[in-house]
């Protein structure tokens, strides 16, 4: 279990981010995502701040816009309302993480819709299958009780432990 809260930690973090920009959507048709990209060893289970990550949006299953983080791996963006997205973290450097968004249902509000979102990357290792990470790692929905963006946490633990099965391995491969 405690494995399984570290890989979790160490790859997806919501409500935690450190202040770099004004945060603020830019109008009540549209919620904002930001946060920042960590690059995270397996061996070491350690993880620091990843520059320069490329992120790919998919909106309705059509690339909508492509970015890179800054040079601390920060990154916040605008995306409309009414919407299905796949946010695709990594780019040819990293193993890539996809974030599956559904804001279809998030009301307009005059404050703004957010949601803070903090990724963990990890570079390719030989002799590692990570297949399944071509299947959304995070999936967020708009809970209607909250009134918010939220993250499906059991879904996010399961992929976790998944994932978690392959580092084992591949640290076992190498002791």
């Amino acid at each position: 279990m405690k494995s399984i809260l570290l890989i979790i930690s160490s790859f997806v973090i919501f409500g935690f981010a450190f202040p770099p920009y004004n945060r603020k959507a830019c109008d009540e048709k549209h919620f904002l995502i930001f946060g920042n990209v960590y690059e995270y060893d397996p061996f070491i289970k350690g993880e620091k701040l990843a520059p320069k990550v490329q992120v790919v949006v998919y909106q309705d299953n059509d690339i909508f816009v492509s970015f890179y983080t800054d040079k601390n791996g920060m990154y916040q963006f605008n995306l409309p309302l009414g919407h299905t997205y796949e946010l695709w973290y990594g780019g040819s450097k990293f193993v890539n993480k996809i974030c599956f968004v559904d804001a279809k249902d998030c009301p307009e509000r005059k404050v703004g819709n957010e949601l803070d979102m903090d990724v963990g990357l990890f570079q390719p290792i030989d002799g590692c299958d990570f297949t399944m990470l071509n299947e959304p790692f995070i999936r967020v929905d708009f809970d209607k009780e909250m009134n918010k963006l939220v993250p499906d946490l059991d879904y996010i633990e399961d992929r976790s432990h998944d994932l978690d099965k392959v580092f084992r391995k591949a640290r076992r491969a190498i002791e």
